[in-house]
C-alpha cells in the first residue's frame, strides 16, 4: 500500500497513530464501523527516545535504561492521547470500545546486570519478568473504555483474560 521507508524507532508510534487516525476518519466519513488493532512497539527494547524526550526524565539519568524507558512510555502516552482525542472529537466515545493492554512484563536482559543497573520497568513486587510464566511475566493491565457500557473506575482483579480471544469476541 505505498512506498516503504525506513524511520527512526522514536517516530514509529507517531506514524502508527497518524495512520490510525486517518483510518478512523475515513471510516467515519464513509459511515462504516471499524475495527482497529494497534500494536505499539516503542516500549520494547531497545528504548530509543529523542534527546528532547530523554531530557524530560533527566532526574533518572543515574540509570539510563530507566530514563529511556520512561521517555518512550511518556511519548507513547502522548500518542495514545491523540488517538483518544480523535475518537472524542468525532463523537465516537459512546459507540467505540477501546481496550489498552500490554503483551508481557518488563525485560531483564543480562546486560543490565552486567552493567550494574536494575532492569527498567516495575514488576510491582511480583515474581517474574518477560519470558517468564511467573505472574509478572504474564499478568498485564487491561484498561477498557466504553462509555455507557463499562463503568468507569471499576477494577476487576479476579477475571483471567487471554488476548487471543479479543478478535473473535469483538467481532461477535
Amino acid at each position: 500500500q505505498g512506498d516503504i521507508t525506513l524511520q527512526p524507532k522514536h517516530k514509529l508510534t507517531e506514524i502508527y497513530v497518524d495512520r490510525s487516525i486517518q483510518f478512523i476518519r475515513q471510516s467515519r466519513a464513509a459511515g462504516k464501523p471499524f475495527y482497529l488493532h494497534l500494536w505499539l512497539n516503542d516500549v520494547h527494547d531497545a528504548h530509543v527516545p529523542t534527546d528532547e524526550q530523554l531530557a524530560k526524565f533527566k532526574r533518572f539519568q543515574a540509570n539510563p535504561y530507566v530514563q529511556r524507558l520512561y521517555a518512550v512510555i511518556d511519548e507513547m502516552d502522548r500518542q495514545i492521547g491523540r488517538l483518544m482525542k480523535t475518537l472524542d472529537d468525532l463523537h465516537l466515545r459512546e459507540t467505540t470500545l477501546v481496550v489498552l493492554t500490554a503483551d508481557n512484563g518488563p525485560t531483564a536482559w543480562p546486560k543490565y546486570y552486567r552493567e550494574g543497573y536494575e532492569p527498567p520497568g516495575s514488576t510491582g513486587g511480583l515474581r517474574g519478568r518477560k519470558w517468564s510464566l511467573y505472574e509478572e511475566g504474564i499478568r498485564e493491565p487491561l484498561i477498557v473504555r466504553w462509555q455507557g457500557k463499562v463503568p468507569a473506575g471499576k477494577t476487576n482483579e479476579a477475571t483471567i483474560v487471554g488476548a487471543v480471544d479479543f478478535f473473535p469476541t469483538f467481532c461477535k
